[in-house]
C-alpha cells in the first residue's frame, strides 16, 4: 500500500512539473514572468526576440503571424519579461488610472493610429518607462498573447509588493488588428478584442525582454 501510495504521489509531482509552464518572480522594481517551462515551439529564441524590435519598440506587426514579414511576433512569447508594477503615463512615469492613445502607449508618431505604413518613433508611454535599474528604450508594450499571460496570472502578480492591483479595466497590446485597429484586452473578463480603435484611450502596462 505504502509502495503504490509513493508512486502515485511521484506520479503527481511529475505532472505538476510538466504542467506548470510558466511563473511569477519578484523582480524588485518590476514583476518577472518566467515562460521557460512552456514547451519550445511557443517560445521566442534569442534572435527572434531581437529581430522583432526596433530601437526596444516591437515592429509594427499584425495578428497573421507573422504573414507581413514579422514572423513569431505574436504567436510566440519572450522566454522571460519583466512587467511594471504600475499603469504608465504618457511622459514614461507609473500611475494609476492613467490612460493613452494606442501609439502614444506603443511610442510611436500620431499617424500609426490611422495607417499601416512605418511612421517616426515618438518618446512616450513604454518607450519612455525606465524604472531605476534599467533605461529608456528597453521596456515595450506586450503583445497579444503576453497580455493574455499576464492577465491569466494576473492574481499571482497582484501578490508581489508594490504591484498595483489591474482592476476592472482595459489594457493595450502591441498587436495590431487594421491600419487604425488594435487588440486590447479586458482585465474585467479576460476576452481580447480588436475592435479597439487607435484612437480610445485604454490603460498600459509595459513588459520588457530578459
Amino acid at each position: 500500500m505504502k509502495t503504490k501510495r509513493l508512486i502515485i504521489a511521484i506520479i503527481g509531482i511529475m505532472i505538476f512539473s510538466v504542467s506548470y509552464g510558466q511563473k511569477v518572480i519578484d523582480g524588485g522594481n518590476w514583476a518577472v514572468i518566467d515562460c521557460s517551462g512552456l514547451r519550445t515551439d511557443a517560445l521566442k529564441t534569442s534572435v527572434e526576440v531581437a529581430n522583432s524590435k526596433t530601437d526596444g519598440r516591437l515592429k509594427r506587426h499584425k495578428y497573421d503571424g507573422g504573414l507581413n514579414g514579422n514572423p513569431h511576433v505574436n504567436e510566440k512569447v519572450s522566454p522571460k519579461f519583466a512587467v511594471s508594477k504600475s499603469d504608465i503615463t504618457l511622459a514614461g512615469g507609473e500611475q494609476a488610472g492613467a490612460t493613452m492613445n494606442w501609439a502614444q502607449a506603443a511610442g510611436w508618431h500620431t499617424d500609426a493610429n490611422t495607417t499601416g505604413a512605418d511612421v517616426a518613433l515618438a518618446a512616450t508611454g513604454c518607450a519612455q518607462y525606465a524604472p531605476t535599474g534599467s533605461v529608456k528604450g528597453e521596456w515595450r508594450l506586450p503583445t497579444q498573447r503576453e497580455l493574455m499571460l499576464i492577465w491569466v496570472l494576473k492574481r499571482e502578480l497582484e501578490k508581489i509588493s508594490g504591484f498595483q492591483t489591474f482592476y476592472a479595466y482595459t489594457l493595450w497590446s502591441a498587436t495590431e488588428n487594421s491600419s487604425d485597429a488594435s487588440w486590447y484586452v479586458s482585465f474585467t473578463t479576460g476576452g481580447t478584442y480588436y475592435v479597439g480603435f487607435k484612437t480610445y484611450s485604454n490603460r498600459v502596462r509595459c513588459v520588457r525582454d530578459l
